[in-house]
């Protein structure tokens, strides 16, 4: 599984946040746009390219949309309980079956890829006269791999050292 594939929410869980969003919208606007007004503003300033939307950097979007997906489920299952009382314990169990499937995968062959390739592009591109690198010390052989390649004719200034005295792990 790539890292693109396992950051895409499940389907339910979109379509969730999507009823949740909205019922919120339609019943309680001033608590969607607390709830909204960041994602806005994070889009916003990615597309001024102010901000790279992505990845790490929109994990404190995460509890918002944990809320509008509560807000969706809570909702479909408000709608559904009248003539199927089993929608709601369907609609947790799909909720929370394919965050636990990726996390049962991951637990038994958890990704090691690390790739360095870009990050050696990148100071290649950038590098100036004057400028220090630390690598970290297990990063060492890998960028010095790629840096010959990209044709890097560059050593870190500092290289760490493991703190692992001892073979103990702290």
């Amino acid at each position: 599984m790539t890292p693109a594939a396992s950051s895409a929410p499940p389907p339910l869980a979109a379509f969730a946040s999507v009823v949740g969003a909205w019922a919120l919208f339609r019943e309680h606007r001033s608590a969607f746009w607390v709830l909204a007004l960041p994602i806005v503003a994070a889009l916003l300033a990615s597309a001024l390219g102010q901000y790279p939307f992505g990845r790490r950097l929109i994990l404190f979007l995460v509890p918002t949309l944990l809320l509008f997906v509560a807000a969706g489920a809570e909702r479909i299952h408000r709608a559904a309980e009248a003539g199927a009382p089993f929608v709601g314990p369907l609609l947790a169990a799909f909720l929370f079956l394919e965050p636990s499937a990726s996390a049962l995968r991951n637990l038994v062959s958890p990704s090691r890829y690390e790739d360095l390739r870009p990050v050696v592009r990148h100071l290649a591109e950038r590098w100036r006269e004057g400028d220090s690198l630390y690598l970290y010390y297990d990063a060492q052989f890998a960028f010095r791999y790629y840096a010959e390649r990209e044709g890097l004719a560059l050593r870190p200034d500092v290289v760490g050292s493991s703190s692992r005295a001892g073979g103990s792990r702290t």
